[in-house]
């Protein structure tokens, strides 16, 4: 009784009140949840404020062209569980340089193409990524009165955008000579002259805020945050896994019963690598046999591999292939479903401290993955391929990055563990 009439209070109050239109634009299933966790930190839930009107963007997959619409559908079934939408966008490549071509003919203004291309005619609230690509870009300039709020990227953390892209970390640690930076000026301008830490200071003033899981944690140091709550990340996560058996019906039986047995399972969560041109597909295969030399092996433990999900069919069979040597049993998840979901959405149903499992459970990972899997739910891992084999393996442009972010993947989550560990003893002692 008393939840019908605060139901119906609720729908009053939305009749009396105008709407509020937000639009969350994201590039995967970990940036939605961190888009919808810093919407419902910032303005709340549409459950709770039915004037609330939200449009989701989908956006720069970059997944194998084969794959992208499997990714964007499991994207926005995701999003649907977790919230309402009052439309759903997926902008592939095509509709980009559409896009781009009809702005530079000046047929329509950003916010005409805004509302041509996605009929949306308002917005109030637009939360994005950090990184300048086109979508987000133009969705700013055509929603200048909306309040732009930044939701980092990955699990909503934040970094600058020159952290991942190695022309302009070479730049910013061998600056050039003022003849070389006199050239540059006049080939580039002024903009193109910025360093690495000049980026960080004037990042900040892009948006009107930046909402976000764990801050400052890489090379950008920012002051203005609000920080979202662990808990919206882990209900999400557990949301999303509520599909998974009508979804992928072969997979959770089979991770159902590896659940139900004992023994060992050692999980390696991939990336996208050899797709991207940072090393062969060979390198990076061999990268992963390696890598697995470091956790549990035998008739007694089960390898399953989980691929990002910008990964491509081939590497993950060619993949189990080679590694189902050592293991008593390999699972690739890489089903149509399971291939693009959060790692964690399965975690916490089949392999987490809470999902009722029998065995012992290890991960190897060589992402940012180690960062939410530490501090969401304790749950330790193997990480990165290491310094001698980047130098081998990696192409010459990419290895000062990945050296530097492997090394700060182990300092981060270090400094997690202890943060983790000094709390738990401090909890122990009041009690």
């Amino acid at each position: 009784m008393i939840t019908a009439i605060v139901h119906d209070q609720l729908r009053e109050l939305a009749i009396t009140q105008p709407t509020t239109t937000r639009i969350v634009a994201c590039q995967g299933a970990v940036q939605l949840a961190s888009g919808i966790a810093a919407m419902w930190t910032t303005s709340g839930r549409t459950v709770e404020n039915p004037s609330l009107q939200n449009h989701l963007v989908i956006h720069d997959l970059s997944a194998p062209e084969t794959q992208a619409v499997e990714f964007a559908d499991c994207i926005e079934q995701l999003a649907g569980q977790v919230e309402r939408w009052q439309s759903v966008h997926f902008l592939t490549l095509g509709d980009t340089l559409e896009m781009q071509s009809q702005l530079g003919d000046k047929q329509q203004s950003p916010t005409q193409l805004l509302e041509a291309k996605l009929g949306i005619r308002h917005c109030a609230e637009l939360y994005v990524g950090q990184n300048n690509k086109w979508i987000p870009t133009w969705l700013r300039k055509a929603t200048p009165a909306a309040t732009h709020v930044c939701f980092g990227d990955g699990i909503a953390l934040n970094f600058t955008n020159s952290y991942y892209r190695p022309k302009e970390f070479n730049f910013a640690q061998n600056p050039p000579t003022w003849r070389g930076r006199i050239a540059r000026l006049c080939r580039k301008g002024v903009p193109r002259l910025l360093s690495r830490s000049e980026e960080s200071c004037s990042s900040e003033t892009d948006f009107n805020s930046h909402c976000l899981l764990l801050k400052n944690l890489f090379d950008e140091q920012l002051d203005r945050v609000e920080l979202i709550d662990r808990s919206l990340f882990i209900e999400q996560f557990e949301k999303y896994g509520d599909s998974f058996a009508a979804r992928a019906p072969v997979a959770h039986a089979g991770l159902s019963q590896l659940a139900a047995s004992a023994g060992k399972t050692a999980i390696l969560l991939t990336s996208n690598f050899s797709e991207t041109g940072r090393m062969s597909l060979a390198s990076e295969v061999q990268g992963y046999c390696e890598l697995l030399q470091a956790m549990p092996q035998g008739d007694n433990t089960t390898l399953v591999i989980k691929p990002h999900p910008r990964d491509s069919y081939e590497k993950i069979e060619l993949l189990r292939k080679l590694a189902s040597r050592w293991y008593g049993q390999c699972i690739a998840l890489s089903d149509p479903w399971t291939f693009y979901l959060p790692f964690e959405s399965l975690y916490v149903r089949y392999f987490g401290p809470g999902s009722g499992s029998a065995r012992e459970t290890h991960v190897a990972t060589v992402s940012s993955a180690c960062i939410s899997l530490e501090y969401l739910y304790g749950q330790r891992c193997v990480q990165g391929f290491g310094d001698s084999f980047v130098d081998r393996h990696f192409s010459q442009l990419w290895r000062p990055l990945r050296k530097l972010h492997e090394r700060d993947l182990l300092n981060i989550v270090a400094r997690l563990r202890n943060k983790n560990t000094t709390k738990a003893r401090i909890s122990q002692a009041a009690a």
